[in-house]
């Protein structure tokens, strides 16, 4: 389990017990890794240090990601007592929409065999489509993230020149914002809703494309 050590800001290990020869202790710099938006086909790269706060060599046996958008330059490697490691973590989004999943650690540290590192990021629309590359439907993707506050990102793609309206309506079926309305042509878009100005609460999102109409809730938390 990871806890958060308030004089040093790292992310240690928990353990109880005598250490006995030696043992590797592992801590983090983060417990979490966000990425920003980012273009289909492009990509991302934050920095994750480990560090070994231990007596004895820490050896991560396998490092990597449950989500093949997220990955790292390595995985296997040796940190001596008292020594760090930085490790690369790369988001490749391949479609528009969000992304989360873990980042596990395998290693001979104390107290835990694996400890995990939480991953999230989107997915934007890429710059440019090229001839029959076009999306194959009408879609809209739930926004993200969610909940929110005060911005959030919806994706929606079409696959013809279309009528489109994006519209923001509170519990009560009244309109509040209305983020598109104009004819647009194929491809895929995104839109960012900034709620300044609303209070905390459920809300929904009506997209109109076409002879395609979806409506998708989003939680405002302020």
């Amino acid at each position: 389990m990871l806890i958060s050590d308030q004089e040093t800001g790292l992310y240690v290990v928990y353990f109880e017990g005598a250490v006995q020869g030696g043992n590797a202790l592992l801590a983090l710099d983060n417990d979490t890794l966000a990425f920003d938006t980012v273009r289909v086909e492009q990509q991302e790269t934050l920095m994750l240090t480990l560090f070994n706060n231990g007596t004895a060599a820490l050896d991560v046996s396998n490092l990597s990601a449950t989500d093949p958008a997220f990955t790292v330059d390595i995985s296997t490697f040796s940190i001596p007592s008292g020594g760090s490691q930085m490790v690369q973590v790369t988001f490749s989004p391949t479609v528009v929409g969000p992304y989360s999943g873990y980042l596990n650690i395998a290693s001979n540290a104390a107290g835990a065999d694996t400890v995990s590192v939480y991953l999230e990021g989107y997915g934007g629309p890429a710059v440019g489509i090229e001839p029959g590359q076009l999306p194959q439907g009408f879609a809209v993707s739930q926004n993200y993230p969610n909940p929110f506050n005060p911005t959030t990102v919806i994706g929606y793609q079409l696959s013809a020149v279309s009528d489109v309206e994006l519209s923001v309506y509170d519990l009560q079926g009244k309109k509040v914002r209305t983020l598109v309305a104009e004819r647009q042509a194929a491809g895929s878009y995104q839109v960012t809703f900034n709620a300044a100005g609303l209070s905390s609460g459920t809300y929904f999102y009506h997209f109109r494309a076409g002879g395609f109409h979806k409506v998708q809730k989003m939680m405002l938390l302020k």
